[in-house]
């Protein structure tokens, strides 16, 4: 973990350990401005910002040098782009003024004085960036306002809670903050009076005149003198006194925990008089009752005249709802003296009243909701809490929506047991079995029970009380199974809280029928929709998704996007399951929406709105693979082979590890049906030769090549006597171009123009990609001219279909050709306009290619820094997607540009480090490049005469690439060379060359 800590004097450290020095003030400057902004920065800017009096080529390169110190000593917590820059988003990091930011939007005052040290960034100066210098006082005043604001709050409230000797030492704080400010000196002198010290609040008062003379040349205000009249004359300053108002709040029986931001929010929600009926909403279990309490034992003292709390659960009807409120208040209907009716009298006993009803669980009393506008509009000091699982709709309602306690969204999060839910399990199964622990794969299941609950807080403390019985895996495993695992048996437990199926019941009970009916149906999506879908699969209109929302059934985010609550969509589900022919017709529209919705946007894939079809696809995508799930099981094989060909044509702009796995699932799934009816030889199932054939093509694209080439070379000779022309393509491409990573040119020439005549013939969506791996080819032959041909051929194709992705493919590898023919500067101009592509339409390999192939034209033009920061940058991308060519060719390319910068023990490391990856990998030209590039080293040790034979093999191996031996001939004699491009090298391809392991052993050892 990276800890910043810049309230008070920069320290940075990680993993507990100081950071003393990174070397570069700017560069210090530099991460904590990422760290305050939060969000990627162009690199133009953050040059000017730094270095504004510098002309923008060096500003830009003092930029290079310091994001450098930062990747090279912070490399995992900064995202490093060649257009921006940013703290990674997933990074551990501990930000000392996100904490005190944090703590203060939760009420934590304390806390955030804890953390606040200093001014931020006290002391701190750079030279030479007078824009920076205005940014970073305006940040110290920001975050001083802040701490000011949230100090006079909390002093305000203390001497509410009359808990003056709390409030006194936040007061001279405040003044020790800000010795101007008035308002301080107001509330230390009302804390000193109200404590006793009368002396001394009149002092208080003396110093205050002083320092506003001396420093403002005022007197103070009419207010504080008024407030030292009253403590000189000896009179009362306390408002309300320091008795706690009458209140009914049952005392609580467990710990609350978490939801510090929660009671913030609702409790500033009580105290603004212009929100006087606040509505907490959420669905059955998520603790609406439990904070409701919390939030009325904190604002207790806000009300002179008490908190009341109205239990609404056993009322049989809107009509007992005054009775209920007369019950709680201290207040006695008059039945004989006047003829007025109890509401009546209500009214006007809560006319002069300052206080606070909380009304729980009123969504079964609806109907009565107008008796709440009757008070507020009688009883201007009256507000009202409510909880409820429906809104009440009326105007002066404020609503505040609850959702689920934060869970750990990822099961190895080192910080897992922070998260509330796991909190809140942890203590409730404590209660059961004192001696509960977590031990390293309890935690994986634990969080793994957050998640299936979503943070819900009774299935939390349903499913902890459990663990008397059963492991944290075996409680999961059990939930899987059935929403009725979750219950209790406790007596005094409320009857809707005994489990979870009674707790949606109770929600249930209260829907009409046909709201009951399309409840049922939404359940059917898995993930989110939108309003058209869920009118054209379940018929459910904005009313019906109005009404639902507002029973807090369904959830809406700001992209007007509907989402259940997992558990409730099982309950759902059980309850269209209950209706075999509507659960069948509803799961077959649903496979049918989604289903035509992919392939309709097939052909966008390929065009100039790709990203906005992949966009609406990517966020329907849990409903489109439950579709094809659907489809895969039942449709005809041939329709099914339509759809998986819509699917491949998505994952090709989106995501190629994922759609690689997406199509494995679906093969297994298809596999396990097919046996299930005893089908004989399943792998000959048109379905499955076609998802796997698309999952072999994503497994080359990612690099994959042992796994693509064995499916292929299973599936070849099946499409073929099937005839899936289309199929028999995509699996002739993919065995070419892993024949060509295994250094088998000839052959990988001979499959893909195979493929590509094939791919043609049928029209298949992807054989324009046929025609880069031909260029590819052509340009690790040497024939760079042939290549470019090639390469021009599939760009032409991808511009009349404004196919992006295509174009920034096709213009990377013609820069690999344009390398090859000797015009690094043309290279570089193809390598930086694919990289602006890829960029645009978001791909990682694509932006990893062009870094770091970039890399190698700057090291052959002798741009040896900039060669360096671009493999950087290429080679982080690569690891991020697991991409093993990639990461090999980088890890080569990174070798040469450290040689250029003169790191002959670093240019060691990363040409061992592609050594050790092309072998592990069986990728033979990648290891015959790091050999060229060990052979340059053994000549810069001055082992000359070895690295004279090893480069001779390395040069006269039939699988060397051309361009390869050009980058590294320059080093052979110890000293580099530039010139001219020089003769194509000699090969031996009709002689037995030594195996080249042989030639490792022997060589290097």
């Amino acid at each position: 973990m990276l800890e910043i800590r810049a309230l008070g004097n920069l320290s940075l450290g990680e993993n507990g350990k100081a950071i003393e020095n990174l070397g570069s003030r700017k560069a210090e400057a530099l991460l904590v401005y990422l760290a305050v902004e939060g969000r990627a920065l162009n690199r133009d800017l953050l040059a000017a910002l730094f270095w504004p009096e510098s002309g923008q080529r060096q500003a830009s390169t003092s930029l290079r040098v310091a994001l450098s110190i930062l990747r090279k000593h912070l490399g995992a917590y900064v995202d490093i782009s060649r257009d921006a820059v940013s703290i990674h988003p997933e990074a551990e990091i501990y930000f000392d003024l996100s904490d005190l930011e944090d703590k203060l939007a939760c009420g934590d005052v304390q806390g955030a004085l804890d953390i606040y040290q200093g001014d931020f960034l006290e002391g701190f100066y750079i030279r030479n960036s007078p824009a920076f210098e205005d940014w970073l006082r305006f940040e110290q005043q920001r975050v001083r306002r802040s701490l000011v604001k949230a100090l006079h709050t909390c002093i305000s409230r203390k001497i509410e809670a009359g808990t003056y000797s709390k409030g006194l030492p936040l007061a001279r704080r405040l003044l020790a903050l800000d010795s101007l400010d008035e308002i301080a000196y107001q509330q230390c002198m009302q804390l000193l009076a109200l404590t006793g010290q009368r002396t001394a609040a009149l002092a208080e008062y003396e110093t205050c005149c002083r320092v506003l003379k001396e420093e403002l040349g005022v007197e103070p205000s009419r207010e504080t003198k008024r407030l030292y009249e009253r403590i000189l004359a000896g009179e009362d300053v306390d408002p309300f006194g320091a008795s706690i108002p009458e209140h009914n709040l049952p005392a609580s029986r467990t710990s609350f925990i978490g939801r510090e931001r929660e009671l913030y929010q609702i409790g500033e929600m009580i105290r603004d008089l212009n929100s006087r009926l606040v509505t907490v909403m959420g669905p059955a279990g998520s603790g609406k009752t439990r904070l409701a309490l919390q939030v009325a034992s904190r604002v207790l003292c806000t009300f002179p005249d008490g908190v009341y709390f109205i239990p609404l659960e056993a009322l049989a009807s809107a009509d007992y709802l005054v009775p209920a409120l007369t019950d709680a208040l201290p207040f006695n209907v008059d039945n004989l003296a006047t003829r007025l009716d109890q509401k009546t009298q209500l009214l006007h006993y809560l006319r002069d009243q300052s206080l606070l009803l909380l009304m729980d669980g009123f969504e079964r009393l609806i109907a009565g909701a107008d008796l709440l506008s009757e008070i507020l509009d009688v009883a201007p000091d009256v507000q009202i809490l409510v909880t409820s699982r429906q809104k009440l709709n009326l105007i002066g309602e404020w609503t505040f929506l609850l959702g689920g306690l934060p869970y750990p969204r990822q099961i190895e999060d080192p910080s897992l047991e922070d998260a509330d839910a796991v909190t809140l399990f942890i203590d409730r199964a404590r209660q059961v079995e004192a001696e509960f622990h977590l031990s390293e794969v309890g935690r994986k299941h634990v969080a793994q029970l957050c998640q299936l609950l979503e943070g819900m807080p009774l299935g939390v403390e349903l499913a902890a009380a459990q663990t008397s019985l059963l492991s944290p895996q075996e409680i999961s495993l059990e939930m899987k199974k059935s929403l009725d695992f979750l219950g209790t048996s406790m007596r005094d437990v409320p009857e809707r809280h005994r489990s979870l199926r009674a707790a949606f019941e109770s929600s249930w009970q209260l829907l009409a029928e046909e709201e009951k009916d399309i409840f049922a149906k939404l359940s059917v999506f898995q993930g989110g929709f939108d309003r058209s879908a869920a009118w054209e699969v379940a018929g459910a209109g904005l009313p019906h998704l109005s009404a639902l929302g507002d029973r807090s059934l369904l959830r809406r985010n700001e992209r007007g996007i509907f989402s259940m609550h997992g558990l409730l969509r099982a309950y759902a589900a059980e309850k269209l399951s209950q209706q075999a022919n509507l659960e069948k017709d509803i799961k077959d529209g649903h496979c049918r929406y989604y289903v035509d919705l992919l392939c309709n946007r097939e052909e966008d894939f390929y065009s100039t709105r790709a990203l906005q079809a992949r966009d609406e696809i990517r966020r329907d995508v849990e409903n489109v693979r439950a579709a094809l799930h659907r489809a895969v099981l039942s449709w005809e094989p041939d329709a099914v082979r339509g759809v998986l060909t819509a699917l491949l044509s998505f994952y090709v702009v989106e995501d190629w590890d994922e759609g690689a796995g997406m199509f494995r699932d679906l093969v297994q799934m298809r596999r396990e049906a097919l046996l299930a009816e005893h089908v004989s030889n399943p792998e000959e199932d048109p379905v499955i030769l076609s998802a796997r054939t698309h999952q072999a093509f994503l497994q080359t694209n990612l690099g994959q090549i042992e796994e693509s080439d064995a499916i292929s070379r299973v599936c070849v000779s099946a499409l073929e006597a099937l005839g899936l022309k289309g199929e028999l393509s995509e699996c002739l491409q993919n065995l070419g171009v892993n024949a060509s990573f295994h250094g088998k040119y000839e052959m990988a020439r001979e499959l893909l123009e195979e493929a590509i005549l094939l791919g043609r013939e049928c029209d298949h969506p992807v054989w324009p990609t046929y025609l880069l791996w031909l260029g590819h080819v052509y340009f690790l032959l040497g024939e760079y001219e042939e290549g470019l041909l090639s390469l021009s051929k599939s760009r032409d194709l991808f511009e009349q279909k404004g196919t992006l992705w295509g174009l920034g493919f096709a213009f990377g590898k013609m820069g690999l050709a344009a390398d090859g023919l000797g015009d690094h500067i043309q290279a570089k101009a193809y390598h930086s306009e694919a990289l602006k592509i890829f960029e645009r339409v978001g791909n990682q390999a694509g932006k990893g290619y062009s870094l770091s192939r970039m890399s190698m034209s700057a090291y052959l033009l002798d741009e040896h820094e900039q060669a360096v920061e671009l493999g950087e940058e290429g080679l982080q991308l690569f690891e991020e997607i697991g991409h093993r060519w990639g990461i090999c060719t980088s890890l080569g390319r990174l070798g040469f540009a450290h040689l250029g910068v003169g790191d002959v023990e670093g240019a060691k490391a990363y040409f061992e480090s592609a050594l050790q990856e092309a072998r592990q990998d069986h990728m033979l030209p990648l290891t015959l490049y790091a050999l060229a590039g060990l052979a340059c080293i053994m000549a810069q040790e001055g082992r000359e005469a070895a690295a004279r034979e090893l480069f001779c093999y390395v040069q006269r191996h039939p699988q060397t690439p051309a361009l390869y031996l050009e980058v590294a001939k320059a080093w052979i004699g110890g000293v580099p060379q530039r010139g001219k491009r020089g003769d194509p090298p000699e090969r031996d391809a009709d002689h037995e060359l030594e195996p080249v392991e042989e030639v490792i052993v022997r060589l290097l050892g």
